[in-house]
């Protein structure tokens, strides 16, 4: 089985207006994983919002952060080592927290953003979320939590937060990783 746990840190809420600024995450293939992670300059017709630069705390003006096309072709070059994106069988399962509504669309758009339609040739779709696996597994004590952040279910759930770093691609991927796991456990 091939997983490909990714999480995005955006400059904004509209996949085709607002920037990825950050794509991190882990591709799992068998006993085998590689973890990336891609800081990203916005395309010249992207609009960036301050608002959600104050959340994320980036700063797409640092000298870490990369063109677009240059990312794209990294992130290419990861995919390609593991799918035949000719083999319509041959995919990754896109998983994150808020994946499919968030997450999937602002990747696909990436994509698109970059000349490439077959984003689909990647991935299966649709994404497996964690945040409705997580609503299944907690359904009698949601009504009692105070939201469902990614932080609020990974404590419901007993995972060690220390040191969180949330709104920050890398670690909310990890925490992302830890709840699927054990949520899978079993099946």
């Amino acid at each position: 089985m091939k997983l490909a746990f990714i999480d995005i840190e955006t400059g904004g809420l509209d996949p085709k207006i607002n920037p990825i600024l950050q794509i991190a995450g882990t591709f799992e293939v068998g006993k085998e994983s590689q973890d990336f992670n891609f800081y990203i300059k916005p395309f010249p017709a992207d609009k960036v919002d301050a608002k959600a630069l104050a959340v994320n705390k980036l700063d797409p003006t640092k000298p870490e952060f990369e063109e677009p096309g240059v990312v794209y072709n990294r992130l290419i070059n990861i995919l390609q080592k593991y799918v035949n994106k000719f083999d319509k069988t041959d995919k990754f399962f896109f998983v994150g927290y808020n994946s499919h509504q968030f997450d999937m669309p602002f990747i696909r758009e990436f994509f698109s953003k970059n000349g490439d339609k077959y984003f689909g040739s990647w991935f299966h779709y649709p994404s497996i979320d964690v945040m409705i696996l997580a609503a299944c597994k907690l359904i009698n004590k949601r009504c009692s939590m105070p939201d469902f952040k990614l932080a609020t279910v990974a404590r419901e759930l007993g995972i060690n937060l220390d040191g969180a770093n949330f709104h920050a691609g890398e670690y909310d991927i990890a925490i992302t990783r830890e709840i699927f796991k054990l949520l899978m456990k079993g099946n």
